[in-house]
């Protein structure tokens, strides 16, 4: 995945004095713990976060603030370990930096969008450049949200949260969809409540969104 061309707007990398050297390890996992208590004495998944990025700052902040909020933290240093540790983690999100060595945030969006295992991840994109065009092409792409760097600490763990939201209001609606479908096919009435919690829930992740786009474009 190399020799990527980058849309307009795209400069080098202001991090590139912290790259990793020859001998880092392809990819650095956070704690391994993957399960929680409840405290009802049942074991409870813990959300996962891939954070991808070739600056070791920006990765130490990352996991820091999404370990607080009770996310379990995997961490990737280029394209290359980003791709082969989303197969191995499937996590629930990917908070992915645009450049980086041996792949690009370009490239690794690409492909994870070919990939049959890996194109339904939601993918939050990072950078320290902030430009519409690129936000544009990135959506294209099928990038779900665009994080400013400067912003890193106040804003990842609650647009993290906000995309998990508006997947869960979204897997939540298809499912009253389809047992809507089979009642309607079965000949009974269809209740019209799922109808309006579809709604309800529309309303609210647009509004979501929303607040998304003030907190970014401080």
């Amino acid at each position: 995945m190399r020799g990527a061309i980058l849309p307009a707007g795209i400069g080098t990398n202001r991090d590139m004095h912290d790259r990793h050297g020859a001998d880092a390890p392809p990819e650095v996992a956070a704690r391994p713990e993957s399960q929680v208590g409840n405290g009802s004495g049942e074991t409870v998944r813990k959300q996962v976060v891939l954070v991808a990025d070739d600056s070791e700052l920006v990765r130490r902040i990352g996991e820091a603030v999404l370990s607080a909020d009770g996310f379990r933290v995997v961490l990737a240093i280029d394209g290359e370990s980003t791709l082969a540790a989303a197969e191995r983690e499937r996590p629930d999100v990917v908070v992915l930096d645009l450049l980086m060595p041996n792949g690009t945030g370009f490239d690794v969006l690409r492909e994870m969008k070919k990939s049959d295992s890996l194109k339904d991840l939601p993918v939050l994109v990072m950078s320290g450049v902030y430009k519409e065009n690129v936000v544009g092409f990135l959506a294209q792409l099928g990038a779900e949200g665009f994080i400013d760097k400067e912003h890193l600490s106040e804003t990842l763990a609650f647009r993290v949260r906000a995309v998990l939201r508006d997947r869960a209001e979204l897997e939540a609606s298809a499912g009253e969809a389809e047992a809507e479908g089979e009642q309607a096919a079965q000949g009974d009435s269809v209740t019209p409540v799922g109808g309006r919690r579809r709604e309800a829930r529309a309303r609210a992740a647009a509004a979501l969104r929303g607040n998304d786009r003030c907190r970014t474009s401080r």
